[in-house]
């Protein structure tokens, strides 16, 4: 079977580094995977032994142009079809936009398929990589679905025509699916299907030095540096730690448009001896941390903002596989995967709540290693990239099994 998975800009550049793991494991299930960027940068790929062969055709360049042409040559009327369903659907203006932006892009993608005989077209996001996958199976014959995240969401990025065209839907959190369901209303929620994205769970448990160290508590949050991350709180909540008499350091690791501004909140509060903000670290390279004993554990301060909010993050999925304890917020959808049984969760935009969080593994170094066995045991469980990989491959496969069992999907953990 022939699949096009359709990206955002994985896998050029430093985003969707967790599209690296599914991937993989799909490649153990599917035997032609075709991998095409959206928009990918002018970056090289960080990941050339992928099992999967990748197109990098930019969104603006000579090669797409041609391609598009050629289509409207051969198929005017398709082309046209596809063209109004993009134009005639209510939408905001910021989304039609984005989606006549991306027309051409969608019709050389029609063209790889044809050409190709690509059996079934997936993309991740609902926004303009599920246009691109929408535009081109309509013209190219071909099924399709999509994975949607969060922002994606409520963006509503044509979602009604999109859940009336698509094989299937799947949404990586149960609050995704639900919000997702409101959204498109009854008519085809059938289709639809939470299913985590996974991780790589490794075959050890991280070095953990915690019980036996001599260094202060060494924390890692691994986030944008965007509002919804929440990195204000943490600050804050760092330098209260600090006041106790508690020692402790915390790596940032991340990029984003609030970088700076965290920075100047880390002198701010005199934490520079404290808090560093690393340089852009390659996702294979934090891997490697987080599996060292660099760390004694992590922890994601989000919060929701209006329609922006966490799914199920993977930044902590990956230091839960490892066996790290972590502390979270209650925000998004992050107690899908963490709560009290395997971490600690507190109350969002908190930073005395994440402050006491702290103190409570500084202050009793026994406490953390019990959550972090209990952490990897719930990704083990639930969030292993070959067992939800094995399920995406079969719906890919057979898209009609999401109905006729629809029962047991909605059952689903995974």
């Amino acid at each position: 079977m022939k699949i096009a998975l359709i990206s955002a800009k994985f896998p050029f550049g430093p985003k969707e580094p967790y599209l690296e793991a599914e991937i993989r494991a799909l490649s153990e299930y599917i035997e032609d995977l075709t991998i095409i960027p959206t928009s990918p940068p002018r970056r090289p790929s960080r990941h050339s032994d992928l099992p999967a062969k990748v197109v990098r055709m930019p969104l603006i360049s000579l090669r797409t142009y041609i391609r598009t042409i050629q289509l409207c040559c051969s198929q005017p009327g398709a082309v046209l079809r596809a063209l109004r369903s993009i134009i005639m659907p209510r939408a905001r203006f910021t989304v039609r936009l984005k989606n006549l932006v991306i027309f051409p892009k969608a019709l050389a993608v029609a063209d790889i398929v044809q050409r190709e005989n690509i059996d079934h077209i997936h993309s991740y996001w609902l926004s303009t990589p599920s246009t691109v996958a929408y535009i081109a199976a309509q013209i190219a014959g071909k099924p399709w679905s999509s994975t949607a995240h969060r922002w994606d969401i409520y963006e509503n990025n044509l979602a009604h025509a999109k859940a009336k065209s698509a094989a299937f839907m799947r949404v990586i959190s149960r609050r995704g699916l639900s919000d997702y369901r409101k959204r498109i209303g009854v008519v085809h929620w059938e289709r639809s299907v939470a299913l985590h994205l996974g991780v790589r769970v490794p075959p050890q448990r991280a070095a953990y030095p915690l019980a036996a160290r001599h260094r202060p508590l060494t924390l890692l949050c691994a986030a944008a540096f965007v509002p919804v991350k929440g990195h204000k709180f943490l600050i804050e909540a760092l330098a209260q730690v600090r006041d106790s008499g508690y020692a402790v350091r915390c790596y940032l690791a991340g990029d984003g448009p609030l970088k700076g501004r965290i920075a100047a909140l880390i002198r701010k509060h005199r934490l520079s001896a404290v808090v560093t903000i690393l340089s852009e670290v390659p996702h294979h390279e934090l891997m490697r941390q987080l599996q060292s004993g660099m760390f004694d554990a992590a922890v994601l301060p989000s919060i929701e903002r209006e329609d922006q909010m966490e799914g199920i993050p993977v930044a902590l999925m990956e230091a839960m596989a490892v066996g790290l304890p972590c502390i979270a917020t209650n925000s998004g959808s992050v107690t899908e995967l963490l709560d009290a049984s395997c971490g600690i969760v507190v109350p969002q935009g908190s930073s005395g709540a994440l402050a006491d969080a702290i103190i409570t593994l500084a202050r009793d170094v026994k406490r953390g290693s019990p959550l972090g066995v209990l952490a990897r045991r719930r990704v083990a469980e639930q969030y292993d990239a070959r067992q939800t990989a094995a399920v995406l491959s079969a719906l890919l496969r057979r898209p009609e099994m999401l109905e006729e069992h629809s029962g047991e999907f909605a059952e689903m953990k995974a």
